[in-house]
């Protein structure tokens, strides 16, 4: 009986102690909250999208291409990344492929605006990794059988990450753990 009891004064004291810190917080920080809640999520999209189907120049029936391989990256638009993002880093994958099937990988973007061809035109902009045709930089979509969903996910990152042209997926992921202040896709099919 004891212990409930005194377990009880203890979530009320709880209670009450918050509740006093909530009260006590200044109106600044009230209205920095509310900034916070009314700023949009992260966005990302692509003019290489269109009513969700990617076109096909940049895909294995466009004309660039790198040994076989599409090399015409999609153009990316990013809005609305938090305040603080010094840095943008991109994953384009094939989650339709088994296994997944990575199409790009690159860190240390500043621009939020990626022309079309930024792989190539941007790319000592940027540190791009080897994607799953086993180059450096983007490698569009060739589906083997049938309609392939591709995902191309951007993240906000609060600094820049210590990678050089070449790294691995694995790589990438440890590189950007951390430092993800938000994350945005955009999905897109091709044939």
């Amino acid at each position: 009986m004891l212990k409930k009891t005194v377990c009880t004064l203890l979530l009320v004291a709880a209670v009450f102690f918050c509740a006093s810190a909530a009260f006590a917080a200044s109106e600044s920080d009230s209205d920095s909250m509310l900034e916070l809640l009314r700023k949009p999520k992260m966005s990302v999209s692509s003019g290489g999208i269109s009513d969700g189907v990617i076109g096909s120049e940049y895909g294995k029936r466009g004309r660039q291409q790198r040994g076989g391989v599409p090399a015409l990256s999609l153009p990316i638009t990013i809005k609305d990344a938090p305040d603080k993002t010094v840095c943008y880093a991109i994953l384009m994958t094939d989650p339709d492929s088994n296994p997944l099937w990575t199409h790009w990988l690159a860190v240390n973007i500043h621009s939020e605006d990626l022309p079309e061809n930024a792989a190539i035109d941007m790319a000592k902009d940027m540190a791009q990794g080897k994607n799953d045709f086993g180059a450096i930089g983007y490698g569009g979509p060739t589906p083997p059988n049938g309609r392939h969903t591709y995902v191309i996910t951007v993240y906000a990152l609060d600094a820049e990450v210590n990678l050089s042209n070449g790294f691995s997926k694995k790589q990438f992921a440890d590189a950007i753990d951390g430092h993800i202040l938000a994350k945005a896709e955009v999905k897109g099919s091709y044939q």
